[in-house]
């Protein structure tokens, strides 16, 4: 048997990988803990770095009046009406953002299940992308929540632990637990945007369970008449090309 391909870690070049699954995954608590990250305050009207954890960070902010604010490069946190810039790594500052950020709504990130689906690369950069959906209490609260690798970024893949049965006493565990991924999923692909759009693509990315997929008919249905209408666009220039062709001919 063919052992998988390594990928490269882009921010540890020296690392390598198996690359994220169509599975399940949970955040690992110590590891994200352990993400190193700075606080930038004023110190003399000269802006200094006080290097930090995230563990850190999040004691320090308990309890706190906190406030995550979308900006056009990246996510602001305001602390009891007061703005806070962290620097370093852009891994440990969207692992922060996304965590406090979904813990304002009542999420609690730790508790969640975290759904890869999707993955791209700039095509001239070593620089990729992993797209997750989320899923607290049988809902999905994130439709997509992306984490980049490339130099410098500090992207560290172990955060993320995949389902592990191996230890289970239950002889059926196995199976629920996969069939409660299937069903994730099958949520997913069905009823947001994104996962419709992940099945109406024409690049044929990778969808987990593809030949099991259960959509909704309406959405396999417009899939359905997309593929016939470019069909029917591609046979309509093939017949305008026969016409001109005929007509050229009876021409001369």
């Amino acid at each position: 048997m063919t052992s998988p391909m390594k990928r490269t870690v882009w921010s540890d070049p020296d690392k390598q990988w198996e690359g994220f699954k169509l599975t399940r995954y949970s955040l690992d608590p110590n590891k994200v803990a352990a993400l190193s990250i700075a606080e930038r305050r004023q110190v003399d009207g000269k802006p200094e770095d006080s290097p930090t954890t995230l563990e850190e960070i999040f004691a320090r902010l308990k309890d706190r009046s906190i406030k995550v604010e979308e900006g056009f490069l990246q996510a602001e946190l305001i602390v009891d009406d007061e703005r806070k810039i962290f620097a370093g790594p852009a891994f440990s500052q969207d692992m922060l953002m996304t965590i406090l950020k979904l813990r304002s709504e009542g999420i609690e990130p730790f508790h969640s299940e975290w759904y890869f689906f999707d993955h791209d690369s700039v095509m001239d950069d070593p620089h990729e992308h992993y797209a997750f959906f989320i899923v607290f209490n049988d809902k999905i609260v994130r439709e997509r929540v992306v984490f980049s690798d490339y130099h410098g970024s500090g992207f560290d893949p172990d955060v993320f632990k995949a389902d592990d049965d191996s230890d289970s006493i239950w002889a059926n565990d196995t199976a629920w637990t996969e069939a409660r991924i299937r069903f994730c999923y099958k949520k997913f692909y069905s009823e947001t945007r994104i996962g419709q759009l992940m099945l109406l693509r024409d690049d044929d990315p990778e969808i987990h369970g593809r030949d099991k997929v259960i959509a909704n008919p309406e959405h396999l249905m417009l899939a359905s008449v997309f593929t016939l209408v470019r069909k029917i666009h591609l046979l309509l220039w093939v017949l305008i090309v026969l016409v001109g062709l005929i007509l050229f001919r009876l021409w001369k």
